[in-house]
């Protein structure tokens, strides 16, 4: 294992959590509590769109991949935290939310690493 690239996994997820960290504390600020988790859909979404944008232009075993697709959208996207909170939504009953609400992060998170994989090879 690579020292220098471990560094910038390290580094980059802190930066990814204290972004998700973030967005969830916004929300409890603000009162915007909705049925949907959309603290955790923004962080999946940004964190596929960011690794689209990315990806095609950083070389896969380099340290700058180790820091943004790693370690940043690593940090910062939370699957399991959708997954979890699906789970509770099904759990209580409300299925067409549990549903909904995997179907919606995980549709939108594919379609934004599509759009920042193309935006990134037609203009970056």
């Amino acid at each position: 294992m690579n020292f220098l690239m471990s560094c910038a996994a390290l580094l980059g997820g802190s930066f990814g959590v204290l972004i998700r960290f973030a967005l969830i504390q916004y929300r409890e600020i603000c009162l915007l509590y909705t049925p949907l988790q959309l603290p955790t859909l923004l962080v999946n979404i940004i964190g596929a769109f960011i690794a689209g944008l990315l990806f095609p232009k950083l070389s896969c075993t380099g340290t700058m991949y180790s820091f943004f697709i790693i370690g940043l959208c690593g940090g910062m996207t939370t699957m399991s935290t959708c997954a979890l909170e699906s789970y509770l939504f099904i759990k209580q009953g409300d299925y067409l939310f549990g549903l909904t609400n995997a179907t919606i992060n995980l549709t939108l998170s594919i379609l934004l690493v599509a759009l920042g994989t193309t935006l990134s090879t037609k203009y970056l």
